[in-house]
Protein backbone atom coordinates (compact mmCIF):
# COMPACT_ATOMS: atom_id res chain seq x y z
CA UNK A 1 0.00 0.00 0.00
CA UNK A 2 1.28 3.32 -0.87
CA UNK A 3 2.03 5.51 1.93
CA UNK A 4 0.01 8.52 2.74
CA UNK A 5 0.97 12.10 1.73
CA UNK A 6 3.34 10.11 -0.83
CA UNK A 7 1.91 12.37 -3.76
CA UNK A 8 1.26 15.30 -1.63
CA UNK A 9 -1.50 16.34 -3.77
CA UNK A 10 0.22 15.65 -7.36
CA UNK A 11 -2.39 15.37 -10.32
CA UNK A 12 -2.17 11.69 -11.94
CA UNK A 13 -3.91 10.76 -14.85
CA UNK A 14 -5.57 8.15 -15.77
CA UNK A 15 -6.33 7.13 -19.59
CA UNK A 16 -7.56 3.73 -19.67
CA UNK A 17 -10.51 2.01 -21.67
CA UNK A 18 -11.32 -1.70 -22.62
CA UNK A 19 -9.77 -2.82 -25.91
CA UNK A 20 -12.13 -4.53 -27.90
CA UNK A 21 -10.80 -8.17 -27.32
CA UNK A 22 -11.54 -8.07 -24.16
CA UNK A 23 -14.98 -6.49 -24.00
CA UNK A 24 -17.91 -8.95 -22.34
CA UNK A 25 -14.94 -11.79 -21.38
CA UNK A 26 -13.93 -12.65 -18.00
CA UNK A 27 -11.13 -10.32 -18.28
CA UNK A 28 -12.69 -7.47 -18.63
CA UNK A 29 -13.96 -7.67 -15.15
CA UNK A 30 -10.76 -8.45 -13.89
CA UNK A 31 -9.69 -5.07 -15.61
CA UNK A 32 -12.08 -3.10 -14.03
CA UNK A 33 -11.48 -4.46 -10.30
CA UNK A 34 -7.57 -3.61 -11.14
CA UNK A 35 -8.26 -0.37 -12.24
CA UNK A 36 -10.61 0.27 -8.80
CA UNK A 37 -7.29 -0.98 -7.11
CA UNK A 38 -5.27 1.65 -8.71
CA UNK A 39 -7.33 4.47 -7.84
CA UNK A 40 -7.58 3.11 -3.84
CA UNK A 41 -3.74 3.61 -4.60
CA UNK A 42 -3.60 6.99 -5.54
CA UNK A 43 -6.40 7.97 -2.97
CA UNK A 44 -4.19 6.91 -0.37
CA UNK A 45 -0.94 8.04 -1.98
CA UNK A 46 -2.87 11.83 -1.33
CA UNK A 47 -2.83 11.94 -4.77
CA UNK A 48 -5.55 13.48 -7.52
CA UNK A 49 -7.17 11.64 -10.18
CA UNK A 50 -7.42 13.93 -13.57
CA UNK A 51 -9.69 11.59 -16.63
CA UNK A 52 -12.41 12.07 -18.95
CA UNK A 53 -15.22 10.74 -18.30
CA UNK A 54 -15.42 7.70 -20.48
CA UNK A 55 -19.04 5.65 -19.63
CA UNK A 56 -17.17 2.40 -18.62
CA UNK A 57 -14.46 4.58 -16.88
CA UNK A 58 -16.65 7.22 -14.44
CA UNK A 59 -18.87 4.26 -12.34
CA UNK A 60 -15.43 2.29 -11.28
CA UNK A 61 -13.84 5.59 -10.22
CA UNK A 62 -16.79 6.68 -8.66
CA UNK A 63 -17.21 3.63 -6.79
CA UNK A 64 -12.91 3.83 -5.39
CA UNK A 65 -13.14 6.82 -4.33
CA UNK A 66 -16.55 6.56 -2.31
CA UNK A 67 -15.05 3.11 -1.03
CA UNK A 68 -12.49 4.94 1.02
CA UNK A 69 -14.32 8.07 1.27
CA UNK A 70 -12.38 10.37 -0.69
CA UNK A 71 -13.89 12.51 -3.76
CA UNK A 72 -14.46 16.83 -4.11
CA UNK A 73 -11.23 18.05 -5.17
CA UNK A 74 -9.07 15.41 -5.15
CA UNK A 75 -10.87 14.38 -8.78
CA UNK A 76 -10.72 16.43 -11.67
CA UNK A 77 -13.46 14.90 -14.12
CA UNK A 78 -13.45 15.95 -17.59
CA UNK A 79 -16.45 15.72 -19.76
CA UNK A 80 -17.57 17.18 -23.30
CA UNK A 81 -20.44 19.65 -23.22
CA UNK A 82 -21.93 17.77 -25.98
CA UNK A 83 -22.62 14.68 -24.32
CA UNK A 84 -24.29 16.52 -21.45
CA UNK A 85 -27.82 14.87 -20.13
CA UNK A 86 -25.85 11.19 -21.78
CA UNK A 87 -23.09 10.42 -18.64
CA UNK A 88 -23.68 8.11 -16.30
CA UNK A 89 -25.12 8.63 -13.48
CA UNK A 90 -22.50 8.60 -11.16
CA UNK A 91 -21.16 11.93 -12.76
CA UNK A 92 -24.37 13.92 -10.93
CA UNK A 93 -22.68 13.24 -7.53
CA UNK A 94 -21.31 16.04 -6.31
CA UNK A 95 -19.82 14.54 -2.58
CA UNK A 96 -17.24 12.54 -5.55
CA UNK A 97 -16.91 14.90 -8.52
CA UNK A 98 -17.27 18.19 -6.82
CA UNK A 99 -17.26 19.78 -10.32
CA UNK A 100 -17.36 18.76 -13.25
CA UNK A 101 -14.99 20.37 -16.16
CA UNK A 102 -17.24 20.95 -19.41
CA UNK A 103 -14.89 21.22 -22.29
CA UNK A 104 -15.64 21.39 -26.34
CA UNK A 105 -18.65 22.67 -28.20
CA UNK A 106 -22.07 23.11 -26.55
CA UNK A 107 -24.23 21.92 -29.00
CA UNK A 108 -21.44 19.40 -30.84
CA UNK A 109 -21.42 21.70 -33.87
CA UNK A 110 -17.17 21.29 -34.21
CA UNK A 111 -16.18 17.59 -35.38
CA UNK A 112 -15.61 15.55 -32.52
CA UNK A 113 -12.16 14.80 -33.03
CA UNK A 114 -11.56 18.78 -31.89
CA UNK A 115 -13.90 18.84 -29.09
CA UNK A 116 -11.93 15.73 -27.91
CA UNK A 117 -8.43 18.00 -29.04
CA UNK A 118 -9.48 20.58 -26.85
CA UNK A 119 -9.95 17.88 -23.53
CA UNK A 120 -7.18 16.22 -24.11
CA UNK A 121 -4.87 18.95 -23.83
CA UNK A 122 -6.40 20.36 -20.88
CA UNK A 123 -6.52 17.27 -18.91
CA UNK A 124 -2.72 17.02 -20.03
CA UNK A 125 -1.56 20.30 -19.13
CA UNK A 126 -3.39 19.55 -15.58
CA UNK A 127 -1.65 16.34 -15.13
CA UNK A 128 1.64 15.88 -13.26
CA UNK A 129 2.20 12.53 -14.13
CA UNK A 130 0.13 10.12 -16.12
CA UNK A 131 -1.27 6.36 -16.45
CA UNK A 132 -2.20 4.34 -19.64
CA UNK A 133 -4.04 1.31 -19.86
CA UNK A 134 -5.57 -0.63 -22.57
CA UNK A 135 -7.22 1.19 -25.11
CA UNK A 136 -9.18 0.40 -28.47
CA UNK A 137 -6.85 0.05 -31.48
CA UNK A 138 -9.84 1.29 -34.04
CA UNK A 139 -10.21 4.66 -31.95
CA UNK A 140 -6.94 4.93 -30.92
CA UNK A 141 -7.51 7.34 -27.80
CA UNK A 142 -5.08 6.23 -25.73
CA UNK A 143 -2.29 6.52 -28.22
CA UNK A 144 -3.64 10.15 -28.91
CA UNK A 145 -3.91 10.86 -25.25
CA UNK A 146 -0.13 9.25 -24.59
CA UNK A 147 1.15 11.18 -27.63
CA UNK A 148 -0.28 14.49 -25.83
CA UNK A 149 1.40 13.95 -22.66
CA UNK A 150 4.33 13.18 -24.27
CA UNK A 151 4.73 16.22 -26.55
CA UNK A 152 3.89 18.76 -23.56
CA UNK A 153 6.02 17.58 -20.74
CA UNK A 154 8.84 16.49 -23.01
CA UNK A 155 11.20 15.04 -20.20
CA UNK A 156 9.51 16.69 -17.29
CA UNK A 157 7.12 14.68 -16.22
CA UNK A 158 6.50 10.88 -15.75
CA UNK A 159 4.42 8.48 -18.02
CA UNK A 160 3.96 4.64 -16.97
CA UNK A 161 2.53 1.99 -19.99
CA UNK A 162 0.51 -0.98 -18.41
CA UNK A 163 0.57 -3.70 -20.43
CA UNK A 164 -1.81 -6.66 -18.67
CA UNK A 165 -4.82 -5.37 -20.76
CA UNK A 166 -3.53 -5.40 -23.93
CA UNK A 167 -5.01 -3.05 -26.40
CA UNK A 168 -3.10 0.53 -27.78
CA UNK A 169 -1.46 0.26 -24.78
CA UNK A 170 0.50 -2.73 -24.97
CA UNK A 171 1.43 -2.18 -28.96
CA UNK A 172 2.70 1.35 -27.21
CA UNK A 173 4.93 -0.62 -25.12
CA UNK A 174 6.09 -2.81 -27.80
CA UNK A 175 6.82 -0.26 -30.01
CA UNK A 176 9.39 1.99 -27.43
CA UNK A 177 11.06 -0.92 -27.29
CA UNK A 178 11.79 -1.73 -31.03
CA UNK A 179 12.44 2.03 -31.05
CA UNK A 180 14.74 1.89 -28.17
CA UNK A 181 12.15 5.25 -26.57
CA UNK A 182 10.78 4.14 -23.39
CA UNK A 183 8.58 6.49 -21.62
CA UNK A 184 9.95 9.00 -20.01
CA UNK A 185 9.68 7.98 -15.55
CA UNK A 186 12.74 6.81 -13.24
CA UNK A 187 11.98 2.98 -13.04
CA UNK A 188 14.51 0.72 -14.29
CA UNK A 189 14.54 -1.81 -16.99
CA UNK A 190 13.77 -4.66 -14.95
CA UNK A 191 10.66 -2.60 -13.32
CA UNK A 192 9.49 -1.67 -16.97
CA UNK A 193 9.13 -5.35 -17.60
CA UNK A 194 6.63 -5.86 -14.50
CA UNK A 195 4.66 -3.31 -15.55
CA UNK A 196 4.14 -4.66 -19.11
CA UNK A 197 3.75 -8.03 -17.80
CA UNK A 198 2.24 -7.84 -14.17
CA UNK A 199 -1.50 -8.27 -14.01
CA UNK A 200 -1.72 -7.49 -10.27
CA UNK A 201 -2.11 -3.52 -9.46
CA UNK A 202 -1.62 -3.87 -6.05
CA UNK A 203 2.01 -4.70 -6.96
CA UNK A 204 2.26 -2.06 -9.67
CA UNK A 205 0.19 0.96 -7.86
CA UNK A 206 2.44 1.43 -5.10
CA UNK A 207 5.73 1.18 -7.22
CA UNK A 208 4.07 3.79 -9.44
CA UNK A 209 3.67 5.81 -6.55
CA UNK A 210 7.17 5.57 -5.09
CA UNK A 211 8.30 6.48 -8.83
CA UNK A 212 5.98 9.51 -9.30
CA UNK A 213 7.07 10.73 -5.81
CA UNK A 214 10.93 10.29 -6.54
CA UNK A 215 10.61 11.84 -9.63
CA UNK A 216 11.95 15.39 -10.16
CA UNK A 217 8.50 17.14 -10.96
Amino acid sequence: MAKRSLLAGKRIMISASIPDELAQSFFAQSLLSELIVLCRCIFRADGNIVFGGHPSITPLIHHAAKSIGMGGEKIDLYQLRRFRGKTPVAVDDRTIFGEVRWMGSEDGSLPLEEDLAVMRDAMVQASDAAIFIGGRLKTRGIRDEYQRFARAHRQLRPAYLLGFALGETLALIEENEHNQTPEVNGLTEEKRLLLKNCQMMGIMGPLIMRDIAAFSI
